[in-house]
């Protein structure tokens, strides 16, 4: 009552010391609630482009997508960099297709200032760059590859090549390895994922930092470069020792959480897990709730609690439909399905994997690999040998084309399984299994 009676304007003042200070005080949620509290849109606009990186780095796009949802709808679509601001936000929690709508907008708004005659700010000159680097992302999300490394590569010449723009550089490096890993060009991607780490780390991008690290393991171990895959994790963890609280963090534990689990080392494996489910509800980091539930899915069927796992891949299977990381999605219901069919649930497992058992000539993706040999694992448990054996010979060859010892691995296993039920195994076949296993 007493603040009413001072007027309108010395309530609007008050609230514009409060937001002064709360900014000085690194309490960004606060301030913006009295900047717009004064109706200072512009000071709102200013305090989120002063901060949503550093949030978005350390792996909390929900609280970031808060603040945007907070301004005037119409401020947010007449601005590029907040267009830019929001099309990650969403693509870190996963919407791809939203993601992609605000990154046109961002381009739109961009070209909109432009045709007015007007020079832009100095910080808009990395948009064009970042509008290709996310359509470089969105490109391999959806299976287009070579459009991924047409839009990566023009990211990367439209960039400036700067300190003050190494987080859309390092992006922009991340949507190149990343599109040539899906197109099969395993150490190249490596290199270029390399680069991408070491322009991450001095950016502090570290959920790009996370997604690229994880990344990068899964090809070592991809290659059957367990020890190699181990050694990365542990030194990229010690590198981000400072920033133990972040889910980009988490994410790099499961992926040498992965590793020790192929290594037999359980108890060690579930440790690192354990570490990382505080950060799941709270981050919307889609990748971090994906890996986490495979893990923990593949711990809890190796100690025989089958049930456990097939409860935790449903769960983390409706997170993710909340979203539409359908690549993930997919992989959680791959495995959920080869689960289900190992205790006899096979109509539920078949209406998770509805595709017959793929045969072409050549993967269509590095990503998915693993999908289609859980697809043969349900139909070895459906009945189906025979096809089993034809698709995992085939899958067998096509691993070992591209340097893939796990899958190789992987297909021979499924030969012999299948060979079993038809009773058809012989010396010459095991001794050849041997032989790739040595």
């Amino acid at each position: 009552m007493r603040l009413e009676r001072q007027g309108a304007e010395t309530i609007v003042q008050l609230h514009l010391r409060a937001a002064q200070w709360y900014e000085q005080a690194g309490r960004v949620d606060d301030s913006l609630y009295h900047a717009l509290q004064a109706e200072a849109v512009d000071y709102a606009v200013e305090i989120i482009l002063k901060n949503w990186m550093q949030v978005i780095y350390r792996g909390w796009p929900n609280q970031v997508l808060g603040w945007l949802e907070a301004l005037p709808v119409q401020v947010v679509q007449e601005h590029p960099e907040l267009n830019i601001a929001l099309a990650w936000t969403e693509w870190v929690r996963g919407r791809a297709q939203a993601a992609q709508v605000h990154n046109d907008n961002a381009q739109q708004a961009y070209e909109r200032w432009l045709a007015l005659g007007k020079d832009p700010p100095r910080e808009w000159v990395s948009i064009p760059g970042e509008v290709a680097t996310l359509r470089a992302m969105a490109a391999v999300r959806f299976g287009r590859f070579d459009a991924a490394l047409e839009y990566s590569t023009q990211a990367i010449q439209m960039l400036p090549a700067d300190k003050s723009h190494e987080r859309a550089f390092g992006l922009a490096l991340m949507a190149q390895a990343t599109a040539m890993r899906e197109s099969w060009k395993i150490e190249p991607a490596i290199e270029t994922y390399y680069q991408a780490i070491e322009v991450l780390l001095q950016a502090g991008n570290l959920v790009a930092l996370g997604a690229s690290g994880i990344a990068l393991g899964h090809l070592f171990q991809f290659s059957g470069r367990l020890a190699e895959a181990a050694d990365f994790y542990s030194d990229l963890l010690a590198r981000m020792g400072t920033n133990a609280s972040s889910p980009a963090v988490g994410i790099l534990q499961v992926g040498l959480g992965e590793v020790l689990y192929e290594q037999n080392d359980l108890q060690q494996a579930a440790a690192l897990l354990r570490s990382v489910w505080n950060h799941i509800d709270r981050s919307g980091f889609w990748e971090l709730v994906a890996y986490s539930c495979l893990l923990q899915a593949r711990l809890f069927r190796a100690a025989g609690q089958t049930s456990d796992a097939i409860a935790v891949l449903q769960e983390g299977a409706d997170s993710l439909r909340r979203s539409d990381p359908l690549d993930f999605l997919k992989e959680i219901q791959s495995l959920l399905a080869v689960y289900q069919a190992e205790e006899g649930r096979v109509a539920e497992a078949w209406r998770l994997l509805p595709d017959p058992l793929a045969t072409g000539e050549r993967l269509p993706g590095l990503s998915i690999g693993s999908r289609l040999l859980n697809q043969a694992r349900v139909g070895l448990v459906a009945g189906r040998a025979e096809t089993t054996l034809a698709f995992a010979a085939q899958y067998e060859q096509l691993a070992a084309g591209v340097g893939s010892r796990r899958w190789q691995m992987e297909a021979l296993l499924l030969q012999a399984l299948a060979q079993a039920r038809l009773g058809t195994v012989s010396y010459t076949h095991l001794r050849a299994h041997e032989t790739v296993l040595d």
